[in-house]
């Protein structure tokens, strides 16, 4: 009896992103930390996009926060974060929204 693997932290990050997310017409950086050795039990996915198609969001970052329970990977929390473009608003990654 073979049981599937379950589907790394980082694909449930994405699948997690939504309509909005442009993956196509952007620049992405994808990053997973994972914590706990050889039975890893936390893990950090950070998905950041640039080049958006937008006049004031110059990039966006959802940081997602994952614990693995019952066999499988399960969102925790999740930030969401924008950077502006000049004279947009705020220069780093912040909640505050672009004008």
């Amino acid at each position: 009896m073979s049981s599937l693997a379950p589907l790394p932290p980082y694909r449930i990050a994405l699948g997690e992103m939504g309509k909005g997310f442009q993956q196509e017409v952007s620049n992405m950086l994808i990053q997973q930390e994972v914590s706990g050795g050889e039975s890893p039990n936390t893990a950090t996915v950070t998905i950041e996009q640039s080049d958006l198609l937008d006049d004031a969001v110059q990039a966006e970052r959802s940081i997602f926060k994952l614990a693995f329970r019952d066999g499988k990977w399960v969102i925790e929390s999740r930030i969401n974060q924008q950077r502006c473009y000049p004279e947009r608003g705020h220069q780093s990654f912040s909640t505050a929204p672009c004008h």
